[in-house]
């Protein structure tokens, strides 16, 4: 096989993370199911607070979620 004359692109994530957000994500559902148990408001606001960070790829929109979870 000639690889120098091989016409191949190799493309990359532009986001590389060890976190396997698929996990944290059923893992957050989850605690959010069992936080209706507890009722703390707190804990809900923890929760939503992690979800967004789990969902949310975009840094300016997640500025904007975590003022509106803050208040």
């Amino acid at each position: 096989m000639d690889y120098d004359a091989a016409n191949v692109a190799v493309t990359y994530p532009q986001r590389f993370e060890l976190r396997d957000r698929r996990a944290d994500l059923d893992f957050l559902v989850r605690a959010k199911e069992v936080m209706a148990k507890i009722g703390s408001p707190t804990l809900q606001r923890e929760i939503d607070l992690q979800l967004a960070r789990v969902v949310l790829e975009r840094d300016d929109v997640l500025e904007v979620v975590e003022g509106e979870l803050a208040s």
